[in-house]
């Protein structure tokens, strides 16, 4: 029996590979592979329409059929596969370039975008940058093909390429941005401009860009300023001179020129003020006028802290204003001691050694008027009390106080009537009176220094000039007290309780 086949041949084995794919991660490369895949679609859709039409057009080729006669076939063994696969080595080694590549063409994306968004780079280094991206270009190509190492090498010189072009970005403008501000310190107009337009080239709408451009709009106003300062300051009027440089900082706070001008100026001012008021110092001490004078020498250090000169005017002022503040004090003591006004004498005197302790006329004179004020306190209250000499005790103490008042030297009139008096009443105590205390023999009767006399009727006793407490009791009557003034002469007393108690 014959059965009807289709003669064919056994092609070979199909080896199927992954399409490679590249790791191009810029948008200058991704557009290119993008518009070279767009334009290979419309090739194979242009091939295929003509060859649809061919067919189409063409009339059908009759298909030949053989018929041969059954024959049983015998399995033909499958030929061995001529592609091996990738050893570990291989795969790692892919591995490792796929990263290392990624990283590389990472880093050119990131530098592109910075230079494209930051660095306006196309108005300035578009070749450059082209020429930086067909070195990345051509590393992917390669590495389609396999061939890391070269590969990476590309990609490495595309990153060194974009990385310079950065770094050369950068080091022109801020050059240019160090030439511009310095020009504005010196107030060069016209440097600085064109400082400023370079600048602006590379980041137009940087700060510092435009901080320099207010600055530069400014800078006709801020030299007619300092120009005006200057020329103040020429006829002595700091003041107006640093309203003007102080307005000027005030417009372009960031000249430096200006910071020196008005340190220049204050320092000018500060100088003649000081010099002034230095002078006007020496002048209140040339009409002893030191208080003034300490004062203009204070304010002169005030703006001068240890200026010798100022100092020294300082310590002259206080130095003469203590010496006649001594001598004022010391004369004032003397005038109060020979008044024997020792309370004045003391306070005169204690004054001077405020101002200098180890003065030894303030000390010695010190303690001789606190010595004589005790002596003429003691004889003040002894003559003023005469009547208590009638104490032994207090005659004692009067004696000696004669004994000291006569030993005082040099003497006053004050002194000397005070010994005269209490030598008088001295004299009159020590010459005992008879006096006669008479009772009524039922009163107990008590006599300061005396004690108890008892009851009687009659006493004589012989009394010292002097004052004496006389006591009386009896029992149911009113006690009685009186004071006895003894005198020289005879006298009679009376000491009776006559009040009944009811």
């Amino acid at each position: 029996m014959n059965s009807l086949q289709v003669s064919s041949a056994s092609p070979d084995p199909i080896v199927i590979k992954p399409r490679q794919v590249l790791l191009g991660g810029t948008r200058e490369t991704t557009s290119k592979l993008r518009m070279g895949y767009v334009w290979l679609v419309i090739c194979v859709l242009v091939v295929a329409t003509g060859l649809v039409g061919l067919i189409v057009l063409l009339p059908p080729k009759p298909i030949s059929v053989t018929l041969e006669p059954t024959q049983p076939t015998t399995p033909t063994p499958a030929r061995a596969s001529t592609t091996q696969s990738p050893t570990p080595l291989q795969i790692e080694r892919e591995k490792r370039a796929r990263e290392e590549a990624g990283t590389l063409v990472k880093r050119f994306t990131e530098l592109e975008l910075e230079l494209e968004d930051a660095w306006q780079v196309q108005a300035w280094g578009a070749d450059a940058l082209q020429q930086a991206r067909q070195t990345v270009l051509d590393a992917e190509h390669t590495y389609a093909d396999s061939e890391f190492d070269e590969a990476i090498e590309g990609y490495k010189r595309g990153v060194s390429a974009i990385e310079e072009i950065l770094a050369q970005a950068q080091a022109t403008y801020h050059a240019a941005l160090e030439r511009a501000f310095s020009a504005l310190d010196s107030r060069d107009a016209s440097q600085a401009s064109d400082a400023l337009e370079e600048a602006s080239i590379y980041q137009p709408e940087s700060a510092a860009v435009a901080m320099g451009r207010k600055r530069l709009a400014r800078l006709d106003e801020l030299i007619e300023l300092l120009a005006g300062a200057e020329s103040a300051e020429s006829n002595g009027r700091f003041a107006d001179a640093i309203r003007l440089a102080e307005k000027a900082r005030s417009i372009d706070p960031a000249t430096d020129g200006v910071d020196q001008v008005l340190r220049r100026l204050r320092q000018a001012s500060l100088d003649r003020r000081f010099r002034e008021t230095l002078a006007e110092g020496y002048e209140a001490l040339d009409d002893l006028d030191f208080q003034a004078a300490e004062s203009h020498f204070d304010r002169a250090l005030g703006m001068k802290p240890g200026d010798p000169a100022a100092q020294q005017g300082l310590d002259q002022a206080r130095t003469e204003s203590a010496n006649r503040r001594i001598q004022s004090g010391l004369a004032d003591a003397q005038v109060h001691a020979e008044s024997e006004n020792w309370e004045a004498a003391i306070l005169a005197f204690d004054g001077v050694r405020q101002i200098d302790a180890s003065l030894r006329e303030a000390s010695e004179g010190l303690a001789d008027a606190r010595a004589r004020k005790q002596l003429d306190d003691a004889l003040k209250a002894m003559v003023a009390a005469p009547g208590r000499l009638a104490d032994e005790t207090r005659l004692s103490e009067a004696k000696s106080l004669i004994a000291r008042a006569e030993s005082v030297n040099p003497r006053g009139a004050r002194l000397d009537e005070q010994q005269r008096m209490l030598s008088e009443q001295i004299r009159y105590a020590s010459q005992p009176a008879p006096v006669t205390l008479v009772s009524d023999g039922y009163t107990d009767v008590r006599l300061q220094y005396n004690g108890d006399l008892g009851r009687f009727s009659s006493k004589q006793l012989r009394l010292r000039p002097g004052s004496y407490l006389v006591q009386g009791g009896r029992d149911g009557y009113r006690d009685i007290r009186f004071v006895l003034n003894v005198v020289p002469g005879p006298q009679q007393i009376e000491v009776i309780c006559v009040e009944r108690i009811h």
